[in-house]
């Protein structure tokens, strides 16, 4: 029997350190991005469909990767504060 919390937590580490970074990429380029919304005239309905959902998007991936670092972080400190049971295998 083994204790495999130190592991498991590494694994939670490496799915929270790229998701954070993700989620930092996305502020700039989803809230900041100088993308207009306004249509242009010889927009079709799909590109008018596009622009107009892009800003619902963003907010969804950033809160998407804000929740990955979250229970990553959550696991992680649970992982680390209470004591697991030895495993087999």
């Amino acid at each position: 029997l083994a204790d495999y919390a130190p592991a498991t937590a590494s694994l939670f580490n490496n799915m929270k350190v790229p998701a954070s970074i993700i989620g930092g990429a996305m502020v700039p380029m989803g809230f900041a991005a100088p993308l207009k919304f306004d249509h242009d005239v010889d927009d079709g309905p799909f590109a008018i469909f596009l622009r107009r959902s892009y800003p619902f998007a963003a907010v969804l991936s950033l809160c998407s990767e804000l929740i990955a670092v979250m229970w990553a972080t959550v696991a992680v400190n649970q992982l680390t504060e209470t004591k697991v049971k030895m495993a087999s295998s």
